[in-house]
């Protein structure tokens, strides 16, 4: 049976409004010409809300695909030492003309990034993603999981947290294991874009510190690195 134009347009209204338990209309079994529908779509955003829930399950539906392609990386803090990268690696001798000089270098940049946000060695495979990316490594290689650091290297890795504290003038007296666990153990999110990284660091109170950090941290490029990182953080 067809329903005139005007009744059919009552009773979508109806069942459409703010309140109203039913959230679905079968119009499947409703005979009605693409004039009328194109009248009734006009009538039904006339209300304002059903465009607006739409919108919203739209963006919530983006901010559920951007969560699928995170990947979630502990120790995402390490950017605040991205400065002092490469003048370290050219120290302890792993790089020559801007990148590394074989894998078993990289390999152990990637354990001297480890030593310099926690103190420690030998990481477990997970940990060392985002150091990965920092040394220009695919994050699916795999990495050699005991590799001891001399105590040159882990003195030098130390003398560039000190460097670091000494420049951001604001941490005054902290220790090398303070900046650690203040800022460079911080989680983060990556995204990758068709040219880029986005980082997105885990914020606490203490960032209000970071208005006084007197280099830039917005985006990381190292030599070796194909893309550029861009960083979020307070």
């Amino acid at each position: 049976m067809k329903l005139p134009a005007t009744e059919l347009l009552k009773q979508v209204t109806n069942v459409l409004k703010p309140g109203n338990k039913l959230h679905k209309l079968d119009l499947s079994t409703m005979d009605l010409k693409l004039t009328k529908l194109t009248d009734l779509e006009d009538s039904v955003n006339s209300e304002g809300w059903i465009e607006k829930d739409l919108t919203d399950n739209l963006e919530n539906q983006q901010t559920s695909e951007d969560e699928d392609e995170a990947i979630f990386v502990p120790f995402a803090g390490i950017v605040l030492m991205a400065v002092f990268l490469k003048p370290l690696f050219d120290e302890l001798g792993l790089i020559e003309k801007g990148a590394f000089k074989s894998f078993k270098h990289q390999e152990k940049a990637i354990h001297i990034l480890y030593f310099m946000v926690k103190g420690m060695e030998n990481p477990n495979e997970p940990l060392t993603t985002f150091f990965k990316l920092l040394c220009g490594m695919n994050s699916n290689v795999p990495v050699i999981k005991k590799l001891n650091l001399s105590t040159i290297e882990k003195e030098e890795v130390n003398n560039c947290l000190k460097a670091a504290i000494k420049h951001w003038k604001v941490l005054k007296n902290t220790s090398p294991d303070g900046l650690r666990e203040a800022f460079l153990q911080r989680e983060g999110k990556l995204i990758q874009q068709q040219d880029n990284w986005k980082l997105t660091v885990e914020q606490k109170t203490i960032d209000i510190l970071m208005k006084e950090l007197p280099w830039s941290i917005s985006i990381i490029k190292l030599p070796w690195m194909p893309k550029m990182i861009m960083v979020e953080w307070a």
